[in-house]
């Protein structure tokens, strides 16, 4: 079994605040997959290092590093499911086609950033935030925890306004 970091039910508490915020909200998911095939629907996946570390140890399987990673989409959907369903991202939690949630989804990726964020303050982690793709080609075995993929810079400080990860 693969070494979970100290701050990993940390970011599965957010996770689990997350999943409770969008069951409040009861959005319909159409099982398109548009939400895991970037490329083809205009939007990308960003994630925190904190976030790449919990999905790469906790997801079914380790993906092919030897192939390189882009836009494309997830390695993580095959045939049109989420294989990584209980270790994916906060933005993958999120993410709904329906109209009816569009409104609702950035106050909760904002706060749930905020929470990540305090995380990585509270254990010293720093904080980078990157498209999926990126970690992915750095390719992290799933028992090493992601280090910052460059330096914090002034914008990066908690009370930023924060993008939505998905765009």
């Amino acid at each position: 079994m693969t070494a979970r970091p100290p701050w990993f039910d940390e970011v599965l508490a957010v996770y689990a605040w997350a999943d409770e915020q969008v069951r409040l909200h009861a959005p319909i998911c159409t099982i398109s997959g548009r939400c895991c095939r970037f490329r083809d629907y205009g939007h990308n996946l960003f994630l925190s290092h904190l976030e790449a570390s919990v999905l790469f140890i906790g997801a079914p399987f380790q993906v092919n590093h030897s192939q390189q990673f882009d836009d494309t989409g997830c390695p993580y959907q095959i045939n049109g499911r989420c294989e990584a369903r209980e270790s994916r991202p906060l933005a993958c939690r999120i993410y709904f086609c329906d109209p009816a949630f569009q409104d609702a989804m950035p106050a909760i990726i904002e706060e749930g950033i905020r929470k990540l964020k305090q995380i990585a303050d509270t254990h010293g982690t720093g904080w980078s935030y990157s498209p999926l793709h990126h970690f992915l080609d750095n390719r992290y075995p799933a028992h090493e925890t992601i280090p910052l993929l460059r330096e914090p810079t002034p914008c990066d400080d908690s009370t930023s306004r924060l993008p939505l990860p998905l765009l």
